[in-house]
This record gives structure tokens, sequence and C-alpha cells, in this order.
């Protein structure tokens, strides 16, 4: 019997657009007919149709310096093989082949496959760059193999992983043996279908003592990191909701889901992810109804907050571990109480910047690592966060993202501009500006070891913090007031957009009475 031909004369401009605007492949345009269109035409019929149509089957890369450095953004931050960074150029409107990929990569000096002189002189590069960092802090130490590709590759050292963790157990013989030694078993767990399916947030206190507080977010599917917060503030729902808010304004999608324990901080941004969800329809029994607080939003136990508890291990271990461990150490001299003004200005001060930039140093190279296949844990998708979350379809998986309803967003970003706060904020400009005018006066050059970074930056600028507040100069110094009130703070501003605040408050905690039952997804 023969096979009836495809007609596919009426997507001539489709495809077309397809080739030559957005640069696919034969087999993306393929796989967009039978997405789309659910058509399925075999290569050979998608050929002869182009030539037919005199369209070229030859698709040239065009080169750019723009190209270029996003390329090198790729492969050393995202930490991308070839296929992912083809895939992602692509998405972004780059007209790049697998070959001139290939070859750009290698102009770029970008080298994948190294001969032995290469790896003799990147060795070399490498073993000063461990030296290096080991003046400068301990985070290495804690680092297994995957971190450390990743940390190493984002400060353009590129070798491959055996190499790499030879030289590392070379110069880093003990930590070897202590990573061995804190070895656990794990548990078994779930995952979700896909990215955005469902968001676990929760708040990290371990440093909270010290002033430091931490909030985040991470994909169930893909385990990336959606947000991370570190300021004065993630107690409050006032700070919580302002921190959503401002992720939602990057993007332009949701979280279909988002599960949260049952903390105070949680409600304002309950209840404004109820309020963005309320635009969708859901189909329940067969029929369009309303979607429920249930139906976008999940509460329970902190300690079943598996995904981001999980999370929080990595990071302790990881970093906060040390710092922890490093205020513990101050506090215990003397150094610091949190009844003292001067203290806790001079650990705001001195530690909150770099703190911020190491946590944010260590989701990226999260977010890039490689998440290996797990025989005792088959839930577990292996993958990269990033490509796992912004790359779905090189999975044939769905995403769940949900469109932000740009009106209800509107609406809600003007209802807290009038209460607005600075999340980046964490001491008074008045304070601040104390402390930098102090610090300039500071003689030597600190030189603390490794295990004590800033330490005598703290000790002087607490002192002479100590001194200026004796004397009652001015201006006086202070800290920043965090912004409580959550629900009652913003009433008025709600009911005047026709939000009832009681309403709201009556469905969360309608929730919370129905999630005593077991929930799926613990």
């Amino acid at each position: 019997m023969v096979r009836p031909s495809i007609d596919l004369s009426s997507f001539r401009l489709q495809i077309q657009q397809w080739k030559n605007d957005e640069g696919l492949t034969v087999q993306q345009i393929i796989r967009r007919l039978k997405v789309d269109f659910h058509i399925e035409v075999s290569r050979m019929t998608m050929y002869r149709n182009l030539k037919a149509w005199g369209t070229s089957l030859t698709q040239h890369t065009q080169d750019s310096e723009r190209l270029r450095e996003r390329m090198q953004e790729l492969f050393f931050h995202m930490v991308l093989n070839d296929p992912f960074m083809l895939l992602q150029l692509h998405s972004e409107g780059f007209i790049i082949t697998k070959t001139g990929l290939s070859r750009i990569r290698r102009e770029l000096g970008l080298w994948r496959r190294q001969t032995p002189e290469m790896v003799t002189e990147r060795l070399t590069e490498l073993r000063r760059f461990f030296t290096d960092e080991a003046e400068k802090n301990t985070k290495l130490e804690s680092y297994g193999r995957t971190y450390l590709y990743v940390y190493v590759r984002q400060h353009q050292h590129v070798l491959s992983r055996r190499a790499l963790y030879e030289c590392f157990r070379d110069f880093y013989p003990g930590s070897i043996t202590e990573r061995w030694n804190t070895m656990r078993y794990r548990r078994t767990g779930w995952t979700a279908p896909g990215p955005d399916f469902i968001w676990s947030l929760d708040a990290y206190d371990k440093l909270k003592a010290w002033g430091f507080e931490i909030y985040a977010s991470i994909d169930a599917y893909s385990r990336f990191i959606t947000w991370f917060y570190v300021g004065i503030s993630s107690s409050t729902s006032r700070s919580v909701v302002a921190q959503y808010l401002h992720v939602l304004s990057q993007r332009k999608t949701m979280p279909n889901l988002v599960r949260s324990d049952r903390g105070g901080e949680t409600v304002l941004m309950a209840g404004a992810h109820y309020y963005l969800s309320k635009s969708r329809v859901r189909v329940r029994d067969g029929n369009p109804q309303d979607v429920r607080f249930q139906d976008c939003w999940i509460y329970g136990k902190s300690t079943h907050n598996e995904k981001i508890e999980s999370w929080w291990l990595r990071l302790s271990r990881g970093r906060a571990k040390f710092w922890r461990e490093y205020f513990s150490e101050i506090t215990e001299l003397g150094y610091f109480t949190n009844d003292s003004l001067p203290d806790r200005i001079a650990m705001l001060y001195i530690f909150m910047p770099l703190l911020r930039a190491e946590f944010a140093e260590f989701v990226l190279m999260w977010n890039s690592h490689y998440i290996r296949k797990q025989s005792n844990r088959p839930h577990v998708v292996p993958g990269q966060p990033w490509t796992l979350y912004f790359q779905p379809e090189a999975r044939q998986v769905e995403s769940f993202a949900e469109v932000i309803p740009q009106d209800r967003l509107s609406t809600l970003q003007n209802i807290f501009a009038r209460d607005d706060i600075d999340l980046d904020a964490y001491l008074p400009e008045d304070t601040i500006i104390v402390c930098e005018r102090i610090l300039q006066g500071q003689q030597d050059e600190p030189n603390d070891p490794a295990q004590r970074p800033k330490l005598s930056s703290y000790l002087f600028l607490r002192h002479h913090l100590q001194q200026y507040i004796a004397n009652k100069e001015v201006p006086a110094l202070g800290l920043l007031v965090t912004p409580t009130g959550g629900l009652d703070r913003v009433r008025d501003h709600l009911a005047a957009h026709d939000i009832d605040a009681a309403l709201l408050l009556e469905r969360i905690e309608e929730e919370e009475i129905e999630e005593e039952s077991p929930q799926v997804y613990d």
C-alpha cells in the first residue's frame, strides 16, 4: 500500500520562518510541526519540500562579538556542554550551527580535549589558583568532585574532572578523608513532573543570631534555586512578599504550586500567589472551576519540606557551617553580644557584603553543577539544575510554569509600593558613612588568616564604634527597623483594590485545617 503524501504547502511560510528567522534545524522543525500542529513528517519529506521551495538547506553561523561573549558566559559560568549551549543560543535568537559552535569555541581557547602539554600548563595554573584560594578562604576544603569542578571552571580553569581532583587530592589530602567520614545514608523521596510544578521555600535561621537572615526557594523538579535572599529580614511577611514580587518582576511566569511551612512570614506571599493564581481556571470532574487556595499553595511542617531542607544541608556543608562556627568563636571570645549596638553594626557592616557575595557564588555553582544518577534514589532526576529548569524540552519534559497576569501583578506592586522596603539595605546610610570613615583610618593592611577572615577589620571598627557612641558623636548610630505588621500593615491598601484581607486569611486558615490530612507531596 502506497503511503499518502503529506502536503506542507499551507505551512510553507511558517516552516521558512522557523528555518530562516529562528535558525531551527530540520529535526527541530519536524518536532515543532508535531508539537504545534500534530503533523508527523519524515526528514526526507522535509528536505524535499525545502528544496522545492528554494530554501537553502545549509545554515551558516552568524558570528558576532555578542555571540562570542555569550558563549564564554555559558561555557564558564553555566558550565554547559555543546548540545545544551547550542540549544540555549538558539533559544536566545543566535544563528549558529553545531560546527560553527565548535569552531568558535576553539578560536576562543575553550578546549574540551587537551594535549599533554596543555594539561601540564593548566595544572601549574591550577596549583597556583589553589594556593591563592587557600590564603583567602577555606571554602575549597568543603567541596567534593562536582562542586570543585564547577567552582574551578567558573574561575576559568579548564581541566578534566579526573586531572583536577588528583591535583586537589595532593593539595588538600585531609579534606578527602573528612568527606568520606561525613557520608550518611540518604532517605528516598519524591520528585515533581516538571519545572515550575512546585517551588519549595523556607528560612534558614542558623546565622540569625548574628543578624544575617536567609530565605530561599527551590524548584522541586530541577533543584534550581529560583531565589535566594540574605539580609536583615526573612522572618516577616512583608519582607517575604517583597522578595517574591521582586522575583516575579524579573520573569514572565510563576510556579504552579508553592510549598511552605505554616510560619507567619508566608501569609502575605500566600495571599499574593493566590491572588495571581485566581485568573486561572482548573478543570475538576470535567467542569471548569475557579482556583481554590489549596490548588496553588501547600502548607506542611518545616521538617517535611524536604526539597529546601535538603538544600539547606548542602548550603551548610558548602559554606554556612564555616560562618556559623566562626561567628560562634567570635562570640565565645567576648567580641560579640546581641545587645551591643557597636557589635551588631560592626558585624553587619564587615560581613554582610562578604556573605552575600559568597552565598551568591555558591548558588551559581549549585545551579551549574551536575547531579548524578543515583541507583538508590531513582526519583532523583540527573542533570544540571540550570538546564533542567530552563531547557525541559531537551528531555521531553513539560514545563508547568503559569503566565503571570500582568494586570494583577501591577496591582500588587502598586499596593506594596506605598509601603516600600529596600531589600538590599542592612544599615542606615548615616551609619554606613561613619563606618567607612572609621575604616579609612586603619593604618595597617589586615593580613588575617583564611580561618578568620576580616577579624582585624571587625575588631578595629567595633572598638572605634564603642568610642564614637561613648563620645556621643553625631550623627547618631543605629540599626534599620525590620518591617513588621504583616497583613495589618497593608490591609487598607488591599481594601482599596477590592481585595478582602479577612476573606484571604479565612482561605489560608481553612487550608491549615485541611492540611492535617496526609499530603501527597510530603
